[in-house]
């Protein structure tokens, strides 16, 4: 076997890194291949600005590890944060450092363009990540932000009304740019609701009689530049599979995807209200659901933090859950001098991955 060398990533590692995505699902509960045809950089130009490294072993790509730069607000205020991801590595390598060797050169990257603020997610019982959160073999240490609930929500036939509310399409729009904002940054590494960010996504607002925007939700398609095939369900979600499937002969429910197939998804990038206005994320609810249904996809799916209250919306909505953790490295800043979750709920955009 030749020596492993570690490398930038070019486009013309295209085929390499598409096959490398797919030989390493992402392993959990829950187990899912995150295949990025046609094109593995489609998503990264999604994020942002991006490094990307790769280990290479005879010509043969077996590792790799990307961050990209993004706006978002951090204790309140906007500033520039990079989102770790495609972490992989071949299974024959595990426990041979490379993994370690991958996380130094990156660390050494950004500390050379002088990142700071670096957040990462990895599914709840990932065995590859687990290891290094601790501060193992030198490299920095993470802080935990908690764990998210990635809900899969089953799509739904709705005319996304609730009560006197109803939710309706709309173009985007300054004013609706601007709610989007305000609630993102409350958050902690909320992202910054720019026309950029948001390019592509179709919105559905909530408005009071008197014209005034009470709510708004905004909703993305990534079906281009990432695909999820489900590989393994735990044996009481086979069970619920199963029944649903069975059930969607008589009921409104569009099929639940097999092991094996590609699943359409469509996510939820951004929702927000109006102060006061909180009532009126139920309509928007019912419109995603009826969008989805509509659109034939699988599921609605939002990823939220445990101790987000949006998720009391979602408490009586059939669903799947996939649960990632959170965590954040301060390259510059030490972690820990950050407001926690318990004073900052943290948010992600898990349509970027």
């Amino acid at each position: 076997m030749g020596r492993i060398i570690l490398r930038a990533g070019t486009r013309s590692d295209n085929d390499g890194l598409l096959a490398l995505t797919s030989a390493t699902p992402l392993e959990g509960a829950m187990s899912v291949r995150l295949d990025r045809n046609p094109d593995f950089f489609r998503m990264l130009d999604r994020r942002g600005p991006s490094v990307l490294i790769v280990a290479e072993r005879d010509g043969v790509l077996v590792g790799s590890l990307s961050a990209s730069r993004m706006r978002a607000y951090v204790d309140g205020r906007e500033r520039e944060i990079h989102l770790l991801a495609d972490f992989k590595l071949a299974a024959a390598l595990r426990g041979s450092g490379v993994a370690v060797r991958l996380l130094r050169a990156m660390h050494e990257r950004l500390a050379m363009e002088n990142a700071d603020i670096v957040v990462g997610h990895t599914a709840v019982g990932n065995r590859l990540v687990e290891p290094f959160h601790g501060g193992r073999a030198g490299l920095l240490t993470s802080r935990s932000i908690g764990v998210f609930r990635i809900l899969q929500a089953l799509p739904r036939r709705s005319s996304g009304t609730s009560g006197e509310r109803r939710a309706a399409e709309e173009g985007e729009s300054a004013e609706l740019l601007s709610l989007l904002d305000a609630r993102s940054r409350r958050h902690q590494f909320g992202p910054v609701m720019s026309p950029a960010f948001l390019r592509g996504c179709r919105y559905w607002t909530v408005r009071g009689v008197d014209g005034r925007l009470h709510a708004a939700v905004a909703l993305a398609d990534v079906g281009d530049s990432r695909q999820n095939v489900l590989l393994r369900l735990p044996l009481a979600l086979r069970v619920v599979s199963a029944a649903l499937r069975g059930s969607g002969r008589f009921l409104p429910f569009p099929e639940v995807p097999r092991i094996g197939q590609p699943i359409r998804t469509l996510y939820i990038k951004a929702i927000a209200w109006a102060d006061g206005c909180e009532a009126a994320i139920a309509p928007l609810v019912r419109a995603a659901r009826g969008l989805a249904f509509e659109g034939g996809y699988h599921f609605l799916s939002i990823g939220l933090h445990e101790r987000d209250p949006l998720l009391r919306h979602f408490a009586r909505t059939a669903r799947f859950t996939f649960r990632a953790e959170g965590f954040v490295v301060g390259v510059r800043t030490a972690a820990d001098t950050l407001e926690p979750p318990a004073v900052r709920v943290p948010a992600h955009d898990f349509s970027l991955g």
